[in-house]
């Protein structure tokens, strides 16, 4: 068991829902993260959860990566304006990769694993059907 009660709940959930083993765990001295590689239109998204008893729960996709940097004033365009749009972080991080995050705020009282994965399930399929789509499109003109 990890030390952190919030990521044992959230494990106990991932079983109980027989989605534990497509998650692979990392412990640190500060969270316990679990890393998911699903993909969009073929290519990998990294998923990290990190949990620990702390008031939030961070969440970072990393979905794809610029790596012709003439295209990144266009590409801060349209992350800002998904920034506006969304509740979700979009940035572009210093070595290209674009990413999204959003925290996940409870108590551990209040910690809700099935809506935690709901969230990070939902917000998945949004970067998915709008958000890659849009930076793609970006990349490629």
């Amino acid at each position: 068991m990890y030390k952190f009660t919030k990521a044992n709940l959230f494990n106990e959930h991932l079983v109980d829902i027989d989605m534990r083993k497509g998650f692979n765990v990392v412990e640190d001295e500060q969270c316990i993260i679990f890393y998911l590689e699903p993909s969009i239109n073929g290519s990998k998204c990294e998923v990290m959860i990190g949990i620990s008893d702390a008031y939030d729960v961070d969440v970072m996709y990393t979905f794809a990566r610029l790596s012709n940097m003439t295209k990144q004033d266009s590409i801060i365009r349209v992350l800002n304006e998904l920034n506006r749009t969304y509740k979700m972080k979009y940035t572009l991080s210093d070595n290209g990769n674009i990413q999204a995050t959003f925290e996940y705020l409870s108590t551990v009282d209040e910690f809700n694993s099935e809506i935690l994965l709901n969230y990070v399930v939902a917000r998945f399929k949004h970067i998915e059907e709008d958000a890659y789509p849009k930076i793609m499109r970006t990349m490629w003109n």
